[in-house]
C-alpha cells in the first residue's frame, strides 16, 4: 500500500493551476459576452435599416416621399450612429411643399433604444406657398419613445436664422420646444399632450411695423390639448374633436415686449364655423406707457389716448411691493379680439388647408 506523502504537494503549483483555470473560464465568458452582444447589436442594425425601409413605404403611400443621397449606421460597439446625407422630404398632397437637409445625424444606445439624440445642424430649405431658408447654430432634438404610442421630445435651436419669402428675416437666440404625447388621453396614468415653447430675443421683420419695435425679448406658451384630436387628416377629424368637446387649455402665457409685460392663462376651443374662440386671463403691466408710444407714433389721436389712459387707471391695480398692473379677460369671439368688454380688433378667419374645405363640403 502506497502511503501518501503531503510534503510532496506544491501548494503553490495548485493555486497557479487554478488561477490559470479561473482565468481560462473568464477569458471563455469574456469571447461569449462579446460574440452574443455582436450578435445582438448586428440584429439591432438589421432592424434599424429595415425599419427606414418600412417607414419610408408606408410614408410613400400618405403622399410623403423622403430621399436621400446616402445612409450610414456605425458606433459599434456602444452607440448605433445614423448618419443621412441630403435627405430631401417631399409632400405630395394636399399641398406640395419641399424640406431639404444637409444632413441629419441620430445616435441612440443599444440597450436604451427608446431615447433617440437627433442633430440637424446646418442649412434647410422649405419650398412650398412660402420659401423658406432657415439656418441655426445648434439645431438639436432629443425623442424619448414612452410607450407604443406615447413619447416626449425636446427640440433645442440657438442662433437661429430664418428668411421667409414676402415676409422677411426672423431671428431668435434660443428656441426651446418641450411635448409630451401620451398613448392614450383619457386614463388615470395618463397625461394629456402638452406644449412648451420658449423663444429668447426673438427678432421679427422690420417691415411689420410693431408699435413696440421688432425685438421680441421673451415669448412663452404652455399648453395642453384636452380629449384625444385623432388624425386631422380632413375637416371630419377637426370636427369630430370639437364636438368631443375637445380644447386648448392655455396654462402659461408670458411676453416681455418693450415696456409691455404679460402674463396669462386661459382656455380656447372652436366654434360652429371652427374658428378660434376662449378667454385668456391676463395680467398685463406697461400699458400706459404703450399708450405714451402709439401717440407719439401718431398711431392714435389725443382723444383715443386720453380715453385710453382713464380706462387703464380704473382698471389698474397696485399691490404692494409691485408694479401697477392689469388684471382682465383677453377675450376672441366672433373674430374680434376684446380687452374686458372693448373690442379693439378684427381677427382674421383661419384659412384652413385645401383639403379640410374640400372635406367640408
Amino acid at each position: 500500500m502506497t502511503e501518501l506523502n503531503f510534503k510532496d504537494i506544491n501548494p503553490l503549483g495548485s493555486k497557479r493551476i487554478i488561477w490559470h483555470r479561473l482565468v481560462g473560464f473568464i477569458g471563455i465568458l469574456l469571447i461569449l459576452i462579446l460574440i452574443l452582444w455582436s450578435v445582438y447589436w448586428l440584429l439591432i442594425y438589421q432592424t434599424v435599416s429595415r425599419s427606414i425601409d418600412e417607414w419610408m413605404v408606408e410614408n410613400m403611400q400618405r403622399g410623403v416621399a423622403v430621399k436621400f443621397t446616402s445612409l450610414d449606421i456605425s458606433g459599434y460597439p456602444l452607440w448605433f450612429n445614423v448618419k443621412i446625407k441630403k435627405p430631401v422630404v417631399r409632400l405630395q398632397k394636399p399641398r406640395v411643399w419641399v424640406w431639404r437637409m444637409p444632413l441629419v445625424k441620430a445616435k441612440f444606445r443599444p440597450w436604451n433604444l427608446s431615447n433617440i439624440f437627433i442633430d440637424l445642424d446646418g442649412l434647410h430649405h422649405f419650398e412650398g406657398a412660402k420659401s423658406v431658408a432657415l439656418q441655426a447654430l445648434k439645431l438639436k432634438t432629443t425623442i424619448d419613445l414612452v410607450s407604443p404610442r406615447g413619447w416626449k421630445a425636446r427640440f433645442v435651436a440657438e442662433d437661429l436664422n430664418a428668411e421667409v419669402k414676402t415676409l422677411g428675416k426672423v431671428a431668435a437666440k434660443k428656441i426651446v420646444v418641450e411635448t409630451d404625447w401620451p398613448g392614450k388621453i383619457g386614463t388615470v396614468d395618463t397625461l394629456a399632450p402638452r406644449i412648451d415653447v420658449i423663444v429668447n430675443s426673438l427678432e421679427v421683420p422690420i417691415d411689420w411695423a410693431l408699435p413696440l419695435g421688432n425685438q421680441v425679448a421673451t415669448f412663452r406658451l404652455e399648453a395642453r390639448l384636452e380629449e384625444e384630436p385623432g388624425p386631422f387628416r380632413d375637416f371630419n377629424g377637426l370636427i369630430q374633436w370639437r364636438d368631443r368637446g375637445g380644447t386648448v387649455e392655455v396654462t402659461r402665457f408670458n411676453l416681455d415686449h418693450g415696456p409691455l409685460r404679460i402674463n396669462g392663462e386661459g382656455t380656447f376651443a372652436l366654434d360652429r364655423d371652427l374658428q378660434p374662440v376662449g378667454t385668456l386671463t391676463v395680467k398685463a403691466e406697461g400699458l400706459s406707457k404703450i399708450v405714451d408710444v402709439l401717440l407719439k407714433k401718431n398711431i392714435i389721436g389725443v382723444g383715443q389716448a386720453t380715453a385710453a389712459t382713464l380706462l387703464l387707471a380704473a382698471l389698474t391695480e397696485r399691490p404692494v411691493g409691485q408694479d401697477p398692473q392689469i388684471k382682465a379677460p383677453l377675450t376672441i369671439q366672433d373674430q374680434q379680439l376684446s380687452f374686458q368688454s372693448f373690442s379693439f380688433m378684427k381677427i382674421p378667419k383661419v384659412a384652413w388647408p385645401d383639403f379640410f374645405t374640400q372635406a367640408q363640403e
